[in-house]
């Protein structure tokens, strides 16, 4: 076999993709790339007026418990996530 799959093909093998989550149910949007000071608040003021479920603000935190500039955000619907996705590259905070 070619050390190198053709450009274009995954190097790890061909998966099946998972299983769909059900249309409209809740979604969770990654965020990368945050300051590290931003707190919980600062993400539901950045997506205003889109509202992510209650306690669906995960914030990442390295083992010793300091902010790794990532969060989870989980929303009421696809849609509300897709929304959401819209802001992609904007920037948080002042």
């Amino acid at each position: 076999p070619a050390p190198y799959p053709p450009y274009g093909q995954p190097a790890y093998g061909h998966h099946p993709a998972p299983p769909a989550a059900p249309l409209g149910g809740p979604t969770a949007v990654r965020m990368r790339g945050l300051p590290f000071a931003a707190t919980e608040n600062d993400i539901a003021n950045f997506f205003a007026p889109l509202r992510p479920i209650p306690a669906g603000i995960v914030l990442g935190r390295h083992p010793n418990g300091s902010a790794n500039g990532e969060a989870h955000v989980t929303f009421a619907s696809e849609h509300d996530a897709h929304m959401a996705m819209q802001r992609q590259r904007q920037m948080i905070g002042n």
